[in-house]
């Protein structure tokens, strides 16, 4: 499977940037989104079409795996991978760090929330500290935890990419326990991705079609017991 570096750098995909949007669930009080302005040649304008067909769900694949569990000298990590399984391209439009933005996991059944942080520096130039509380993620834990202190915001925007046939994207995070809360707390946290996609090499709202696809981490006795896939679904459109 490509990095994602490899994947951005690969001439077949192409990446742009739309401010004025946000996407992907947010830890309260510890991850927040916000509305970023366009800028230049960022801005990506949308062909105005109304012939092309919604790309299905099964056009894509999306995966997730839990590259690591907690240890002494590293948070758990996570990757997120989609895959074109079609015959033709398609475009994604959706959040900071494509094909899957996300800045918590949370609690499927409490408040509780997993803070997600990006380890790739084309997200984390998205990822802004805010107040004098905060402070770059912890290179050690503290009191046996990996903890996110102090609040951080996201910026509101969606970035394009683009997927040939068989090709993937991968984005990585680590997880940290969120706020003052108990360290991992026992639970079901689940990260949800939502993304709108259209056919071709160039992103046309028009036709566009919602995804919707993310995972869940089974937290047991401080530590990511399992993962599962929520594959994806057809979260609107035709």
């Amino acid at each position: 499977m490509p990095s994602r570096r490899a994947f951005l750098a690969a001439t077949a995909t192409s990446a742009s940037v739309l401010a004025g949007c946000s996407s992907g669930p947010t830890a309260d009080g510890t991850i927040a989104e916000t509305a970023a302005p366009a800028t230049g040649t960022n801005r990506t304008t949308a062909t105005q079409t109304t012939t092309a067909e919604p790309v299905p769900a099964s056009a894509g694949s999306f995966d997730a795996t839990l590259v690591r569990d907690t240890t002494d000298s590293h948070p758990p990590r996570v990757e997120a991978t989609l895959t074109n399984e079609s015959d033709a391209a398609f475009t994604l439009s959706g959040g900071y760090a494509p094909p899957f933005s996300a800045s918590a996991a949370r609690e499927r059944a409490g408040d509780a929330a997993l803070a997600l942080y990006p380890i790739d520096e084309d997200a984390r130039q998205y990822v802004q500290r805010v107040g004098a509380n905060s402070s770059a993620p912890p290179s050690n834990r503290t009191n046996g935890c990996w903890r996110l202190d102090g609040s951080y915001a996201v910026a509101g925007i969606a970035r394009m990419l683009t997927l040939s046939p068989g090709e993937s994207a991968s984005v990585t995070y680590d997880v940290y326990t969120s706020g003052d809360g108990a360290c991992f707390p026992d639970g079901d946290y689940l990260a949800e991705h939502a993304a709108r996609v259209s056919r071709g090499t160039h992103y046309d709202d028009a036709t566009s079609t919602a995804w919707l696809y993310g995972f869940t981490l089974h937290v047991r006795d401080n530590t990511i017991a399992s993962l599962n896939v929520e594959k994806i679904t057809r979260a609107g459109g035709a």
